[in-house]
């Protein structure tokens, strides 16, 4: 037999063996999560709520399983808790992209000698195979895009059935930075969500949880950078349209992820939705030089001061090394300038004012924390 023909002959095989385990269960799940009742009573009273963006460090090891991933995530949750005044309404946020590396669980031992994101990538994708020809057959689409929705509904119960537990287990407001996910359907006003993949799509998500632990929103990433687009993780861009804003006791809560906070398109459309409390998850993929410190107040730091409605900004960084690629950044709390003239400020692009509170590295792992004052103070 020729190579040639053996080839066919193997590509074939491979095909049906897809197909009979995604009817088998495999890639396509129609389990359905729904969420209890907290576990811990949130309280609405006090002056203001507490505030706690968390500095993310990359670590492969906590995405080798879902209980790592937990783990992890449960650490920075109680870290991030210490000495927060509990008589007040708690939103922590995580940094953009948390939920990225999720796509390595259960393929630790494959990937962690590799020194590259792109030769990473690839050992996951020879090791799914069946699910990554059978969505790149269905959907037409490329093979980064088809290993996210082979991995989809693994990555999407573990990013949010982590996210929701700690949410009611600590009675507090996550919103859990983003991850590569596609439209998952949320079901009874967003007390449970089904993982059964719909379209082809694959956005970068954030989803924003209440204290007993239901999704009260999500927003997709508008604007990509290149490394997200079709050269890269082939991700799709969300829509203007689809921009939405959660209301609560402490004020209207807008999310901008990371780039989205530089376009008035976006910045416009959440304001006129009533947004005075803009949260900006970021990773930036690069180092935090001059150039990029006076660039990044373009972002959210800017909005609030631009934007008489916006009161305040959350601006949680992740930090560390993914493979080859390097995260660095300072995470920080902003308001307009006139309340917070504490000179404080990025050290390469100094300002007057307008930092309530600032990470002191931008390579760390740091909590930032601050107490924001309600609408009606």
């Amino acid at each position: 037999m020729s190579f040639k023909n053996a080839l066919l002959i193997a590509s074939v095989l491979v095909i049906i063996l897809a197909v009979s385990f995604f009817h088998a269960g495999i890639g396509m799940s129609d389990d359905t999560t729904a969420f209890g009742p907290p576990a811990v009573p949130c309280c609405e009273t006090g002056e203001g709520v507490q505030v706690v963006a968390v500095q993310m460090h990359w670590d492969l090891e906590d995405y080798a399983t879902p209980r790592a991933f937990y783990r992890a995530i449960q650490r920075l949750v109680a870290e991030g808790l210490e000495g927060v005044d509990r008589d007040r309404p708690v939103l922590m946020v995580f940094p953009e992209d948390v939920g990225a590396p999720l796509v390595f669980l259960n393929e630790y031992r494959a990937v962690k000698d590799k020194t590259t994101l792109e030769d990473a990538v690839i050992a996951v994708m020879l090791r799914n195979i069946p699910g990554v020809l059978y969505y790149s057959l269905r959907y037409g689409v490329g093979p980064v895009r088809a290993l996210a929705l082979s991995k989809a509904g693994l990555m999407g119960r573990v990013y949010v059935e982590t996210f929701s537990y700690l949410a009611r287990k600590y009675g507090i407001y996550i919103i859990a930075g983003s991850a590569p996910l596609p439209d998952f359907a949320l079901e009874r006003g967003g007390d449970a969500i089904n993982y059964q993949i719909r379209s082809k799509d694959v956005y970068n998500v954030s989803y924003f949880f209440g204290p007993d632990g239901r999704i009260l929103g999500r927003q997709k990433k508008v604007h990509l950078i290149p490394l997200e687009q079709s050269e890269g993780l082939d991700l799709a861009p969300g829509k203007i349209s689809d921009l939405g804003v959660v209301q609560t006791g402490f004020g209207t809560v807008g999310v901008a992820i990371c780039l989205d906070a530089f376009h008035e398109d976006v910045l416009n459309t959440l304001v006129a939705q009533g947004t005075d409390l803009l949260v900006q998850p970021s990773a930036n993929p690069g180092p935090w030089n001059e150039w990029q410190q006076n660039d990044w107040l373009n972002g959210a730091w800017k909005a609030v001061q631009e934007h008489p409605q916006l009161r305040y900004a959350v601006n949680p960084m992740m930090t560390g090394n993914l493979f080859d690629l390097v995260f660095e950044g300072q995470s920080s709390i902003i308001a307009k300038v006139e309340e917070a003239q504490t000179g404080m400020s990025y050290p390469l692009a100094p300002v007057e004012g307008g930092f309530l509170a600032l990470a002191g590295g931008h390579d760390t792992e740091e909590f930032v924390t601050a107490v924001l004052k309600r609408p009606d103070q």
